[in-house]
């Protein structure tokens, strides 16, 4: 991955579903997300694992599904590099808030393909300065996530 940024993701969701043309979804979901980078002499390798709280009502139109959702969730980032020296990992707790759109059509046999945009801010301590003697502070991160899914409903 030399000068370059990957990503992989693997989610697993428990919504829950009623009525039939508008339909409220809300329920938690479990993510794992690993990117990663390499310049030059450093490589580094972020893990991210959350646990959100999410909900959002579904509106069924003739050919798509969409929903609105916000979400609220805590985690880990786990950091890892590859350097020459001294470079150590470091885990760190972090929170985040979300809001976005989700747009889904039904395929076949319980089949369906969705594509989501969601708008997140993350709140994680950072160090303030590259001095070990510099204080932590909290920070608010903020990043535009775009995924496209195929899934069964149950």
């Amino acid at each position: 991955m030399r000068g370059s940024a990957a990503t992989v993701q693997l989610l697993l969701v428990d919504s829950c579903r009623s009525g039939s043309l508008t339909r409220r979804k809300g329920g938690t979901r479990l993510a794992w997300c690993r990117s990663g980078y390499a310049t030059g002499d450093l490589d580094s390798t972020l893990d991210e694992m959350t646990l959100d709280l999410r909900a959002g009502k579904s509106w069924d139109l003739p050919v798509v599904t969409l929903m609105p959702h916000v979400a609220a969730g805590a985690g880990l980032f786990h950091q890892r590099f590859d350097a020459p020296g001294q470079a150590l990992s470091r885990t760190s707790a972090l929170a985040h808030l979300s809001a976005g759109l989700t747009t889904s059509v039904d395929l076949t046999g319980g089949l369906y393909a969705a594509v989501e945009a969601t708008a997140e801010t993350y709140f994680f301590r950072r160090d303030s300065s590259s001095e070990e003697t510099a204080p932590e502070r909290v920070t608010a991160d903020f990043a535009v996530a775009l995924a496209a899914a195929l899934g069964w409903h149950l």
